[in-house]
């Protein structure tokens, strides 16, 4: 009930303030963000994007729109010069979580959402073409990946139970089942595929007190790294990365206040081929943190974007966002602690190692989609996407 009740709270942007005592972060980089389009693109809400580039660097940007009423699926392609809808502006209705993924040459997305049904849709060019039944199964939230043969693998948690099951597509017209059963229930999943293309899958743990734990497919079985239930705290949206040896990063929102209604720390556990470690301290913000989005630099250093409800410069107590980076020994702030008013961030690297983000900007009307480049300050040149 606690997940259903945050993620009500955070569609209506209602958010209470919880700080955790913690030593900050560095200031690190220095830099500005700029908006890529303008500050608040789409024509409505744009409520947990999920955003990934192409291989030219151009962003594409799945959300939900319109979330407070019809929850409509919305995707949203940079070309170059300007935003382009990729199909219809609305897609389907009352979708309540969307995955967005980039095949190998990283063009065209491949994008799944659940609105009570698993669906998997194929941009083929010029429209979306469903990938196998257009309601695979029962769901309620998911997580997709793409195997380096360009055949997709959906993590998705369904029933009444909140199972949780790993799809695989076959190249042709099923999705097979990975295990005959997965020991696993729980919410809001994080799918990564490893080089052999076998899924981990990191998933808040509802048969261990919403805890973290994280699953891994041998070829054979699924086994769990380390004991079930890693994490000290509850979690929030756990984000799964893999390093190049092909050990998990996970980072999370987390309950440290075991009555706080959303999460009030953001947490980096990495797996180091035995056992889970914190990456830095086990908590990482400047305390009231939410949700994270993680991804790895091109050294492997985790960078991790979150919202903050303690940086409350408006009235209205809206959250800033912030990005964060683990340069080695400390995570340093990239840019100012405070990017922007929102929330649902999702986070993306461009070939530099420079941070994009996409998400829900509290200061538009509407609470439209907006998207940030940051402009890094190493040699002064501006980042901008480039026209395929």
């Amino acid at each position: 009930m606690k997940k259903l009740m945050f993620v009500f709270f955070m569609l209506v942007g209602i958010a209470s303030v919880c700080v955790a005592e913690n030593s900050s972060p560095s200031v690190g980089w220095g830099g500005t963000w700029e908006y890529l389009g303008g500050q608040g693109i789409g024509t409505d809400q744009a409520a947990l994007p999920s955003l990934a580039l192409d291989s030219a660097g151009n962003p594409t940007v799945a959300y939900i729109g319109n979330a407070y009423v019809s929850g409509h699926l919305s995707v949203l392609h940079w070309d170059g010069d300007s935003w382009q809808y990729m199909g219809p502006p609305e897609i389907g209705n009352s979708v309540n979580d969307v995955s967005l993924a980039l095949n190998g040459s990283g063009y065209p997305p491949i994008v799944g959402y659940t609105n009570g049904n698993l669906s998997i849709l194929r941009w083929d060019g010029s429209a979306w073409q469903y990938v196998g039944s257009p309601e695979i199964v029962d769901a309620t939230s998911l997580s997709l990946a793409v195997d380096s043969t360009n055949n997709l693998v959906v993590a998705v948690v369904h029933g009444d139970e909140h199972e949780l099951s790993v799809l695989r597509w076959d190249g042709r017209s099923h999705w097979e089942k990975l295990g005959k059963d997965m020991p696993a229930v729980g919410f809001h999943p994080s799918l990564a595929l490893d080089s052999a293309g076998n899924p981990v899958v990191a998933y808040e743990d509802e048969a261990n007190n919403d805890k973290l734990s994280v699953l891994r497919w041998d070829g054979s079985a699924w086994q769990y790294m380390g004991a079930p239930g890693v994490s000290e705290y509850n979690v929030w949206f756990p984000s799964l990365k893999l390093d190049s040896s092909g050990n998990p990063i996970v980072a999370y929102g987390m309950n440290v206040n075991e009555h706080a209604e959303e999460p009030d720390e953001v947490s980096v556990l990495r797996w180091d081929g035995n056992s889970w470690q914190y990456v830095g301290s086990p908590q990482i913000s400047d305390g009231a943190a939410g949700p994270a989005s993680l991804m790895l630099d091109t050294n492997g250093a985790p960078v991790v974007a979150c919202q903050n409800w303690k940086w409350q410069y408006s009235a209205n107590g809206d959250s800033k966002l912030a990005v964060l980076r683990w340069d080695g020994r400390a995570w340093e702030y990239i840019g100012p602690r405070g990017i922007a008013y929102g929330a649902w961030v999702s986070l993306a690297l461009d070939t530099s190692g420079y941070p994009i983000i996409g998400y829900e900007d509290w200061t538009t009307e509407d609470d439209k989609l907006s998207v940030l480049l940051y402009n890094g300050p190493q040699n002064g040149t501006k980042y901008s996407p480039k026209a395929q």
